[in-house]
């Protein structure tokens, strides 16, 4: 299991505004978690409908910057962000296959979604 953080702390989004994330993944000693040559990088954000998430994959919004490093970026459109449940602990998920080896990790109280009233 791997532990992931955002290298901006705690960051805002803002309903219905882009947004890219980077985020970092380690193992829970502190070491790098290489993603070079991942084949499937998925980070799901929850919806404002219960049961279901805002879904970016590496065909679409994520992109691994510096793999050896661990280093992704998670690129967020007005629509991703309008659908995202305000929360300002918001929790979200990632899904990581590298080789034969998939982690499913965490992202507890990693950044704010702060609700539009526009929207």
């Amino acid at each position: 299991m791997t532990d992931i953080e955002c290298i901006d702390e705690r960051p805002k989004i803002v309903q219905g505004s882009s947004k890219t994330l980077t985020l970092r993944f380690r193992k829970k000693n502190g070491d790098i978690y290489v993603i070079t040559g991942a084949t499937v990088l998925t980070v799901k954000f929850p919806h404002n409908t219960v049961g279901t998430f805002v879904s970016k994959t590496l065909a679409g919004g994520v992109t691994i910057t510096d793999g050896p490093n661990g280093v992704a970026t998670v690129a967020l459109t007005t629509t991703d962000t309008g659908n995202m449940k305000p929360d300002p602990n918001t929790t979200f998920y990632a899904t990581v296959t590298v080789g034969s080896v998939t982690e499913v990790v965490e992202f507890t109280n990693a950044v704010q979604v702060i609700e539009n009233p526009t929207l």
